[in-house]
């Protein structure tokens, strides 16, 4: 299991370069816009995620289709539940460190909701 973890965070660290980079190529090189370059940026870090986390960290031989639209949904869940939990914890605890402290904890409840949906559902081994 650690390893897997380990592998997850690569993942997560080559994803977060792939889409960042490719977000301020278009901002700045482009000039596309902030909306289009944040969208296509993350796209494109989503795919990279989801390509890299199939083979390299679950080694998944399932459906793609399959995968792929469950994956979506766990990101989305996890992004939604993680973010909102985030806002609400500072709020309560340590109102001082406001948005940022809530998106730090967000990056964290996040990595760990996604790490969980994907090892549990999306990239599951077969019975």
């Amino acid at each position: 299991m650690t390893r897997k973890i380990l592998r997850f965070l690569l993942v997560g660290l080559v994803n977060t370069l792939i889409g960042l980079g490719m977000t301020l190529l278009l901002y700045h090189g482009f000039q596309t816009g902030y909306w289009v370059a944040t969208a296509f940026g993350n796209g494109c870090g989503i795919v990279v995620s989801y390509l890299l986390n199939r083979r390299f960290t679950f080694s998944a031989t399932t459906s793609l289709k399959t995968d792929w639209i469950r994956f979506l949904l766990v990101v989305l869940i996890s992004y939604l539940i993680a973010y909102r939990l985030s806002l609400y914890v500072i709020d309560l605890f340590l109102p001082s460190f406001g948005g940022t402290g809530a998106i730090l904890v967000g990056m964290v409840l996040y990595t760990a909701l996604n790490f969980i949906g994907q090892n549990y559902w999306v990239f599951k081994k077969p019975s």
